[in-house]
């Protein structure tokens, strides 16, 4: 989900395209040929949308807006650098054109099909053709100030240009004709009206590229970089409401997109050069198409039916399934879900270890409670390579993990809130469980045994289920169901995989990787482990990162019921990612 930015003419657009979903009715405007046919060539990412007028409308009249507002989530991006930096952005753009790009200098401009082009995300440089009504482009509240403007010709077609240099002087003099790029150390605000489009740009040749190519229209455009071609062409999609086009090979190198992609996922996005990402608004459910173009050089992913591991997925829960998962990946899984559960050792890499400082200890007086004739206990981690054999004999076909906030099953929470979790494998071959039994208590003897004879399982049964408990200070439920493998934190989470009702799970999907996470269930309980974790922190009016800001966020979209992401492959070169979102209806 991206960030919204009102306070900029540049952010209230990017808001605009992050906010569509928030609005529940249906566009019914026929499609129209891409305007990125007049657009110039080498752009970084383009937004298109034939109902932009509406789209900033659905926004700035919803229920999210007026929320996301209010929120310790705006409340602290206020007090951020991006925010200072968009706020200067705006004040430059004030001060050029004469005018703030407040929500009504953009309602006014806003119109039907429109084109939203960014040439450089540093410097904010982009180029905006929309079309208006009939005569509505001569209402502007740009034009009003003309005569504040330097006059220029391109196209056939008288344009307007004003430079900070030129509101620093009020000089408004036709002292160039020159339609070059603007120096590094000056800010321009363009602008022209040619029949029924609004063209805006923060460059003057981007504006006076795209008036002559209105009137002597060439191949050297926009829609025929080959990134852009490429990708438009792959997609073989209709375009939706919104149409997100990203240069990813550029964009993925700028230091800006380095510093604010909340992702953080960099290196992952460097396998694609290009991606198109369509959104299609209905009633309550709204869908987003992403069509990823791969670079040459990378390795495409399998994907095969992930029923067999969806048919035990419960209602309401945050889960993941993966087509032919590595060895690897299996472990980190059940270490992750199941067999290292306690305090989490994240290791940040960008931050170098702290050197000790303090000189050590000779002794201590609690020393003289201890034995020095004993060896000392040692406390090892669980080491899940015992698994290893059973992995590499039968490689699972699909892998399902899941975790739950709210409690599973017929198990109430108790005085402290705990997340449920679970794993599914299935496999190839039926599942052997008495050996998948041995490996996992071989596998926590170390850590919480003194030896393996002392873990036990015991049969349990409940009306046509049927799994083993294991006994001992880490609660862990295992079952065999043909040829799948379950391995749940707790009994009630392993009944809850076990009984899953038919409707709970999606349909049969083939697919390299299917998500889902439900919040209309998980919010409240999610909510108080976060102030949990947070405790009661609040030094500097900052937001807590949990209570303040994650809260925040769930509480933003209220609304949002559930949400659910799928990955499979469309051809050798091309990833195809599905994400609909189900909203609450009032």
């Amino acid at each position: 989900m991206t960030p919204l930015r009102r306070i900029t003419l540049f952010a209230l657009l990017l808001a605009a395209a992050a906010g569509i979903g928030y609005a529940a009715f249906q566009l019914t405007v026929a499609p129209a040929p891409s305007l990125t046919s007049y657009a110039p060539s080498g752009a970084l990412l383009t937004i298109e949308s034939p109902d932009f007028s509406s789209l900033l409308h659905a926004w700035n009249h919803s229920a999210e807006q007026q929320r996301w507002l209010k929120s310790s989530d705006y409340e602290s991006f206020s007090r951020s650098r991006l925010f200072d930096r968009l706020s200067d952005a705006q004040q430059q753009f004030a001060t050029v054109a004469g005018l703030p790009p407040d929500t009504q200098f953009l309602q006014a401009v806003a119109g039907s099909q429109s084109l939203f082009a960014w040439y450089d995300i540093g410097k904010l440089q982009f180029l905006y053709i929309t079309r208006m009504p009939p005569g509505g482009a001569e209402h502007t509240p740009l034009l009003a100030l003309r005569d504040k403007f330097q006059q220029r010709q391109a196209g056939g077609v008288t344009f307007y240009v004003r430079s900070s240099a030129d509101a620093a002087s009020g000089d408004t003099s036709d002292a160039s004709s020159d339609t070059g790029a603007a120096s590094t150390d000056e800010h321009t605000v363009a602008f022209a009206v040619r029949g029924e489009y609004l063209l805006l740009a923060t460059r003057e040749d981007l504006l006076a590229s795209a008036l002559e190519q209105m009137a002597h229209p060439s191949a050297h455009t926009l829609a025929s970089d080959p990134w852009y071609a490429e990708a438009v062409a792959e997609a073989k999609e209709k375009p939706g409401d919104l149409r997100l086009v990203l240069n990813l090979k550029s964009v993925t190198h700028s230091p800006y997109f380095q510093s604010y992609w909340v992702q953080r996922n960099i290196t992952e996005m460097r396998r694609y050069k290009a991606s198109v990402s369509d959104l299609y608004r209905g009633d309550g459910v709204f869908r987003e198409e992403r069509f990823l173009l791969k670079a040459q050089d990378t390795q495409s992913t399998q994907d095969v039916d992930l029923s067999p591991v969806m048919h035990f997925l419960p209602v309401g829960v945050v889960y993941r399934a993966v087509a032919a998962p590595t060895t690897a990946q299996v472990l980190a899984e059940l270490n992750d879900k199941l067999l290292k559960r306690g305090a989490a050792n994240i290791e940040d890499t960008h931050i170098a270890p702290v050197a000790a400082q303090s000189v050590p200890m000779a002794g201590d007086a609690n020393d003289f409670d201890n034995r020095i004739d004993a060896p000392e206990a040692q406390f090892s981690q669980p080491d899940a390579t015992t698994l290893q054999p059973l992995l590499d004999h039968d490689t699972p076909v699909a892998m399902l993990s899941l975790s739950s906030a709210a409690a599973l099953g017929e198990r109430k929470q108790g005085l402290f809130q705990t997340v449920q979790t679970g794993v599914v494998l299935s496999m190839n071959k039926p599942c052997d469980a008495e050996a998948w039994k041995h490996a996992l208590t071989t596998t926590l003897a170390p850590r919480i045994s003194a030896n393996e004879e002392s873990l036990h399982w015991s049969a349990q049964s409940k009306d046509s289920a049927q799994w083993f408990h294991l006994d001992g200070p880490l609660p862990l439920a295992f079952a065999a169901q043909g040829n799948n493998c379950l391995i749940a934190s707790d009994d009630a989470s392993l009944l809850a995989m076990l009984s899953a009702p038919s409707g709970s799970h999606p349909e049969a999907v083939t697919a390299s990787v299917a998500a889902g996470f439900s919040h209309e269930a998980q919010k409240t309980p999610l909510r108080k482990l976060l102030a949990r974790l947070d405790g009661s922190n609040g030094s500097g009016g900052q937001p807590s990162f949990f209570s303040g800001n994650m809260v925040s966020l769930s509480k933003t979209f209220s609304t949002l019921q559930n949400e659910t992401f799928t990955e499979s492959q469309s051809s050798p070169t091309l990833t195809r990612q599905t994400v609909t979102y189900v909203w609450r209806k009032p």
